[in-house]
């Protein structure tokens, strides 16, 4: 059995929290560009995505969304 001091474990510890850190900050930074990439392609294709169709489309999600705070359905639109 080896003997492994608080010390050694705990830069062991921080290691392995930075490495898992730089490695979500990795994926996140990936995926970003992916995003990045999709819309730049998108603009290519079918023109620059103006303010109002971002608008438009936050208002559409907002109508169809659900919300829910400690676990329950709050109805904050006024349907029931």
């Amino acid at each position: 059995m080896y003997a492994i001091s608080m010390t050694a474990k705990s830069r062991l510890s921080v290691t392995v929290d930075a490495d898992l850190i730089a490695a979500k900050k990795a994926e996140h930074d990936r995926r970003l560009r992916a995003i990045d990439d999709f819309i730049a392609d998108y603009e290519a294709e079918q023109g620059e995505i103006t303010e109002e169709e971002m608008e438009a489309a936050v208002r559409s999600m907002r109508a169809r969304a659900i919300v829910v705070r400690g676990g329950q359905v709050v109805d904050d639109k006024g349907t029931g």
